[in-house]
């Protein structure tokens, strides 16, 4: 995934789960950011995004989802 990407993916995460997200600095933010895009650079945009998105619809719990619980659904 590209940086555009992972902004598009943690846009999603922060849309679905606010107070979680909710007073993060910009350099946490950017240091999120820059993992998730390392994590995932060589896996594909649309399969990384409808993970997440399964990952949020099946989500009971109410946190979102770490880094490996996508990488084991990707």
């Amino acid at each position: 995934m590209t940086r555009q990407e992972t902004l598009k993916i943690m846009a999603v995460l922060k849309a679905a789960y606010p107070a979680y997200y909710k007073g993060l600095k910009a350099v946490d933010a950017e240091g999120i950011v820059s993992l998730w895009r390392e994590m995932f650079a060589d896996d594909e945009y649309p399969i990384v995004a409808a993970s997440v998105k399964a990952y949020i619809a099946s989500d009971v719990k109410g946190f979102p989802p770490h880094i490996g619980a996508v990488k084991d659904a990707v």
